[in-house]
């Protein structure tokens, strides 16, 4: 009997050891690595920007702050209706289909932007809401389900952590740093969090205030603020891991040094500078001397080429990531892309404060056009994006299936970086400029459809996306496959300046510089016929060159060839 009850519980030891490693875990800090039950965890993570709080830009408005836009709309449509929709809004932007995808696509884990609104009442400290709550209890669900870390993190703080739409910043109110009883209502808060999530192992940590920029001095007052938070989350939560970012949007950390906490990280932001080893030196000196973890919580709103550089740059240095965004409105900058709605310039000019009141009617038929466009369903997905997050490794692949003979749309050139996928003069920027992507030059001129250096616009003639502003010494390349061994008329469609160009196929030259003749104006077309070539049954890697550009091209025609009678 005694023998059957070690064994019994020998054999109970063991599967509770199982179950154990099978489970992830808490995130937390060792030594200078972030880890789980697993090892080392390397976090690839994705923002969920405009959901919790909605930034003007990323809906084409501007700079517009979320508190005006919500009272212009309750000025339009009753105040009832205003809370309708965004409640709505909540349930539609992020729904089980996004978390499903986002896990399928190969992220591990996902950073939550929130807005203290949600959660409590500006004044009113020791009053919650229960709606922010059930949201993050949702959207954790879904994230167990596909074993995906949760990270909470507080982009809207009471007050305003900076005078920007990406804290719905109210300046007719102190910010967080002109009042005492803000910076204590942040701290009631996140020790809620803490409450209510301390055993929680698929949060993956707290983030705990977003892009501080003030002036601060020395960054006492940020310092001082950080290290009461992190005493109230630990006198409810010992396990979670706390990440801290600097002044200056995340990235001054003067007097954030020595940590005061053995399970922190410091989280960095990158956008519009140089993909270096220089670029991130002086975070990599903050992880060795204070022997913590480092995160990157945001980059992106740059092109394929430098998210593809900067993912290969933090996995040489082993530092995890979050892109930014998840969803935008009308945007290649970003993974899923929603349509803007029917009239939704006329309301966007009232809620910029540009335009006129419009029809309450007419403004509640947009606002529920939005929340159909929002939802997963009827979003589309920029693969490009993603292709330059998980598949880069300098290589290419298709766009979209071409076979030929038949056309090959200029614009479904193949994916990957520049000088793999294609060659273009101007295919990324490294200006600074303000929040929101502000301020530099754009590297696709007609930011639409994809998010390269290549420059695409829509012909109205056409009816169709097309390259446009093609310069010298630019080419693009197209993975085709060829049905069967043939010869074939190459016809090009252009408009605009004369020229020449030249076509490769796999490596060997096929068109040498021809000749592409002027036509009125850029909206008049005409069809050029160039060679013809002989191509075998198979995959081809087709590469068209403009040599001396000025003109656009709608799409090339490959058509079997006449056979000439005997």
């Amino acid at each position: 009997m005694y023998k059957i009850k070690l064994f019994t519980t020998c054999l109970l030891l063991q599967i509770f050891v199982l179950q154990a490693q099978s489970e992830p875990g808490f995130l937390h800090a060792n030594g200078t690595n972030i880890v789980n039950n697993k090892g080392n965890y390397l976090l690839k993570s994705i923002n969920l920007g405009n959901y919790m709080l909605q930034e003007g830009y990323m809906l084409n408005l501007g700079s517009a702050y979320q508190h005006i836009v919500m009272q212009k709309i309750a000025d339009l449509v009753g105040t009832a209706q205003r809370n309708e929709f965004y409640n709505a809004y909540y349930n539609n932007y992020i729904t089980k289909a996004d978390i499903d995808s986002i896990s399928k696509w190969g992220f591990n884990s996902i950073r939550l932007p929130m807005h203290y609104q949600l959660f409590t009442t500006l004044g009113k400290a020791q009053s919650f809401h229960e709606q922010g709550f059930a949201l993050v209890d949702q959207l954790l669900q879904w994230c167990k389900e596909k074993n995906l870390y949760l990270i909470l993190d507080l982009h809207a703080v009471p007050g305003g952590q900076n005078s920007g739409d990406i804290c719905d910043y109210d300046k007719t109110k102190p910010s967080l740093w002109e009042s005492e009883e803000n910076r204590a209502q942040t701290i009631l808060l996140w020790k809620e969090f803490a409450r209510r999530y301390a055993k929680e192992e698929y949060i993956g940590g707290y983030d705990v205030i977003n892009e501080t920029n003030w002036e601060l001095g020395n960054n006492e007052a940020l310092a001082k603020l950080m290290k009461d938070i992190t005493k109230a989350i630990r006198s409810v939560d010992q396990q979670h891991l706390i990440f801290v970012e600097g002044n200056r949007y995340a990235n001054d950390f003067n007097g954030l040094t020595p940590k005061w906490d053995n399970n922190m990280a410091y989280s960095f932001h990158k956008y519009w500078n140089d993909v270096t080893p220089e670029s991130i030196a002086w975070i990599l000196k903050i992880r060795e001397e204070q022997n913590a973890p480092i995160w990157c919580g945001e980059f992106g709103e740059n092109s394929n080429h430098w998210i593809a550089e900067s993912v290969d740059l933090f996995a040489q240095h082993n530092i995890g990531w979050a892109i930014w965004p998840y969803k935008k409105m009308d945007s290649p900058r970003g993974i899923s892309s929603f349509a803007a709605p029917s009239h939704w310039s006329s309301l966007a000019a009232y809620l910029k404060g540009e335009g006129p009141l419009i029809d309450p009617a007419l403004a509640q038929s947009i606002l529920n056009e939005m929340l159909e466009n929002i939802k997963a369903q009827n979003c589309s997905i920029n693969y490009g994006y993603l292709y330059a997050l998980f598949h880069q490794n300098n290589s290419a692949q298709p766009h979209l299936p071409i076979t030929l003979p038949g056309k090959i749309y200029a614009f479904h050139y193949d994916e990957g970086k520049n000088g793999t996928a294609y060659c273009d003069s101007l295919y990324q920027t490294d200006e600074y400029g303000a929040a929101g992507g502000m301020g530099h030059e754009i590297w696709n001129a007609g930011k639409i459809a994809r998010n390269d250096g290549v420059d695409l616009r829509y012909s109205e003639s056409e009816k169709a996306i097309l390259v446009a502003e093609t310069s010298n010494n630019e080419w693009l390349q197209y993975t085709v496959y060829v049905a069967q061994s043939d010869s074939f008329m190459v016809q090009i469609r252009t408009a605009g300046k004369a020229g020449k160009i030249s076509l490769s196929c796999d490596g060997s030259n096929l068109i040498n510089c021809q000749a592409i003749p002027s036509t009125a104006n850029a909206e008049t077309w005409v069809d050029s016929n160039l060679k013809t070539i002989a191509l075998s049954k198979g995959r081809h890697v087709l590469r068209v060159y403009t040599v001396n550009g000025g003109y656009d091209i709608s799409y090339l025609n490959c058509t079997v060839a006449e056979k000439k009678a005997k």
